[in-house]
């Protein structure tokens, strides 16, 4: 483990840690692996990460799968026994029958029930009716496909690269028949929370599956672990000069399983955080740690998952996340260095763009000019669509 501790104490007690950034061989893998998972059509992401190759088709293992969907975290532990040590969702799911071999199609039922918005799915829901039988819920499925960014650069490189992986409506609907028959077994019809259930579930589960790729010791990472998990939350144009920034970090202590559980949550909804972080910036004209601690801590208290959970978000996850973030060492976070955060924690194997939403971005820097003039005692006249 390349990490240099300062005491010998238990994990779960305080430990003075000089981070360490990884190996030259681990930042060309991890950012090239992290480029295919944010950028690349959704056949290449899965033809990357398949290892099972028969004539020319590819087919995952429920661990490719795992691995697809969760961005590399440069970090040297194995996690060859969390499939073993513990009963996986997603694998009774997709491997039902047992023969070990997850097809594109099923792959791409993850990709598209991950990466469309709780709201806009919620809104699906509704239109049908809010109480979908098995057909109803194949055709809020297909929308949700065909109106995702993956869906639509999915149809076009299928016209413009044919190549052995691809997907037809049918091999969906049919994929998404199955799954709904694992999931909700013995049900006709399910309801929109039922289905959200469902879907946090499979975000907990990938999310404890990146959590146990670290060195786990007392249900616990250490905080040079959880701070080379935010490096995902980078755009792959940033990642050398933000994992060079993790020699100059020095943190203390460890991050706990439900710790780790209800930041990563929140960072779900990173577009949120990085327009509240921007607004507190153009109000308060600054942003120390205690403006993002409560922005966080915040948009943490109103997530059901969250709030299900009694689970909350740490003083020392936040200070490694204003750490990180605070590249000329203000200890204030300014506009630029905010941006830099991706838009959503989704792209991560969903070929999602990292760029943050340009027209929010201009929109909060508008309340931040509006700012400045307002301190110089001139009237604000730029305008905020509060929408």
């Amino acid at each position: 483990m390349r990490r240099l501790l300062l005491s010998s104490a238990p994990l779960l007690s305080t430990t003075f840690v000089l981070l360490e950034p990884p190996s030259y061989q681990e930042r060309i893998r991890g950012v090239y692996e992290n480029k295919i998972r944010q950028n690349a059509l959704p056949e290449k992401v899965f033809e990357t990460f398949a290892s099972i190759k028969e004539g020319k088709k590819f087919y995952m293992t429920p661990a490719d799968l795992f691995k697809a969907l969760t961005p590399f975290n440069y970090s040297a532990a194995t996690n060859y026994n969390f499939f073993k040590e513990r009963e996986i969702l997603i694998i009774k799911a997709v491997d039902a029958n047992r023969d070990g071999k997850v097809s594109f199609s099923e792959y791409f039922f993850f990709i598209v029930l991950l990466s469309t918005p709780a709201k806009e799915l919620k809104r699906m829901f509704e239109v049908k009716g809010g109480k979908l039988n098995m057909g109803k819920f194949l055709e809020v499925m297909l929308e949700a496909k065909n109106k995702s960014p993956q869906g639509k650069r999915l149809a076009n490189s299928i016209a413009l690269d044919p190549r052995s992986t691809n997907i037809t409506d049918r091999d969906f609907k049919e994929s998404c028949s199955t799954l709904f028959e694992e999931f909700f077994s013995n049900k006709e019809s399910i309801e929109w929370e039922e289905f959200k259930e469902l879907r946090d579930k499979i975000s907990e589960e990938l999310l404890t599956y990146e959590f146990y790729s670290f060195e786990v010791e007392n249900n616990c990472i250490s905080a040079e672990d959880f701070a080379k998990s935010l490096i995902a939350y980078m755009p792959t144009s940033l990642s050398d000069m933000y994992l060079s920034r993790l020699e100059s970090l020095k943190v203390e202590g460890c991050v706990s399983l439900e710790n780790y559980l209800a930041f990563m949550f929140v960072m779900q909804e990173a577009q949120l955080v990085q327009k509240k972080l921007l607004i507190e910036h153009a109000e308060r004209g600054t942003l120390h740690e205690h403006h993002i601690s409560k922005v966080l801590k915040s948009i943490c208290d109103n997530i059901e998952f969250c709030k299900n959970r009694n689970i909350k978000i740490s003083d020392l996850q936040i200070s490694i996340f204003m750490k990180l973030l605070d590249l000329d060492d203000s200890k204030s976070l300014e506009p630029n260095e905010i941006i830099n955060l991706v838009s959503s924690r989704g792209s991560q194997g969903t070929s999602q763009s990292a760029n943050p939403n340009f027209g929010e971005v201009v929109n909060d820097f508008k309340r931040f000019l509006n700012s400045l003039l307002k301190f110089s005692g001139i009237n604000p006249f730029f305008k905020v669509n509060e929408d």
